[in-house]
């Protein structure tokens, strides 16, 4: 949001309405999960944390890769709190995607009536 109301280069402003809108449909699918109690929206939001939990695997694990292979000396403050932080966003997203997978696996399509 901040990048659209406060446009420094067209760049940032373009970034942020592309960056927009992938959150905007995961909010409204959060709605939908958590207000309509749809199942297959929940399955839906769990792979799709799963997902960004592998994408950010791959970011973190590359930039520290980049910044090893450097020729500059390391800066290992930078590389510890890069790296906590972010194995923190994917502990988060892969500890909800699995949580959400468990969720919906748990309970039955199709409830047992009363009086069966």
């Amino acid at each position: 949001m901040i990048s659209i109301a406060v446009m420094e280069s067209p760049g940032s402003f373009f970034g942020g309405i592309i960056g927009f809108f992938p959150f905007l449909v995961y909010g409204f699918a959060e709605w939908i999960a958590w207000y309509r109690r749809r199942k297959s929206t929940e399955r839906k939001l769990a792979y799709a944390n799963l997902g960004c939990a592998a994408f950010a695997a791959f970011g973190v694990v590359t930039t520290i890769g980049e910044v090893l292979m450097e020729p500059e000396p390391v800066d290992w403050q930078f590389l510890t709190v890069f790296s906590l932080i972010g194995l923190c966003i994917i502990a988060y997203l892969a500890a909800c995607g699995w949580m959400r997978l468990r969720w919906t696996r748990s309970t039955s399509v199709n409830p047992p009536t009363e009086g069966q």
